[in-house]
């Protein structure tokens, strides 16, 4: 498992699979969190590009992630479980991309045998994303194997006044002043108390996670 290890200000470059922490995630990142600046062209991810069986927890990215035709501000593809995760990332791309979303570019079943149910559950987005093709709030896809069910997404929201859509392929929709309001978490059974607290600017951040100077 990967704990208490923060990322630091760096700027990482490639083609495919580009991540703040980890590209590819099957086992347990717990209460990290990355400030990075990321380019490339597909699966790009704050703090993962692909969480296949894997879970997330406690975590956020903070990233600014150029150029990406699919991308999402923690992590690329969720294959796995995200809860009590926040994004904060950036996305700006000129590229006609489909799969880009503020927190998950992409919901699907693992490769292989599935060990862990597809979720992403207590979990908000709040970056901005500048895209000419379409892009998505929470999450940008979010299919299983059978074609008919939907990985779930529960207690979820990103803030369509800072992402600045409507759209998402799962979560809801909330403004910049219900995102900075306790009442909306406390409503939807998020812990304030153990888990969550809120940031200088208002928003949502995690009680455990290592910040930089001034969060």
């Amino acid at each position: 498992a990967y704990s208490h290890l923060p990322h630091g200000n760096t700027q990482i470059e490639g083609e495919r699979q580009v991540a703040g922490l980890v590209s590819e995630n099957r086992g347990v990142i717990e209460r990290c969190g990355t400030l990075v600046k990321l380019s490339g062209r597909y699966e790009l991810g704050g703090l993962v590009s692909r969480n296949e069986n894997g879970e997330i927890r406690e975590s956020y990215s903070d990233a600014a992630i150029t150029g990406p035709l699919s991308g999402g501000g923690l992590c690329a593809i969720n294959a796995g479980l995200v809860e009590n995760c926040y994004s904060r990332s950036s996305i700006t791309t000129e590229k006609d991309g489909d799969l880009i979303a503020g927190l998950v570019g992409f919901q699907r079943e693992p490769f292989g045998k599935r060990t862990i149910d597809v979720a992403v559950i207590n979990s908000v987005a709040y970056g901005r994303i500048k895209a000419n093709g379409a892009f998505y709030g929470l999450s940008g896809s979010n299919i299983r194997k059978d074609a008919v069910n939907s990985a779930a997404v529960e207690n979820s929201f990103w803030d369509t006044d800072s992402v600045g859509t409507q759209e998402s392929k799962g979560g809801q929709g909330i403004s910049s002043q219900e995102a900075k309001n306790p009442d909306t978490y406390r409503s939807a059974g998020w812990d304030l108390a153990e888990t969550w607290k809120f940031g200088n600017d208002g928003y949502p951040i995690l009680r455990n996670a290592v910040y930089p100077l001034g969060k």
